[in-house]
């Protein structure tokens, strides 16, 4: 997901609120990698992004923590307009590292 919000051209036409959404999205992954920041997938992802993104860097640099939230997302797809989908973070017993989210249609 970060890969797409920071170097996809099309993301900040497709994610509705992008600038929202990013500085979220930058202060989740903070906190969920906060103990694994040393380690070499995610200090690798992180530098990457420092260097390919000016948004990531200034929204890294701000340091902002949050946890994950559920929620109302909203997309503006090219072809089928705007899309709404009720976002879930899940949690699986015994495996505190693992958070799948899973986004289901929406009306409202």
């Amino acid at each position: 997901m970060l890969r797409f919000m920071f170097l996809e051209r099309s993301a900040k036409e497709f994610i509705t609120d992008w600038a929202e959404r990013a500085r979220r999205l930058v202060a989740e992954f903070r906190a969920e990698c906060g103990k694994g920041m040393d380690e070499p997938p995610i200090n690798d992802m992180v530098t990457m992004l420092r260097t390919q993104s000016s948004d990531f860097l200034h929204l890294w640099n701000a340091q902002e923590v949050m946890t994950r939230e559920g929620g109302v997302r909203t997309f503006s797809h090219p072809v089928a307009g705007q899309l709404m989908f009720e976002q879930m973070a899940l949690q699986l017993q015994g495996h505190p590292d693992l958070k799948p989210t899973v986004l289901l249609p929406t009306t409202s």
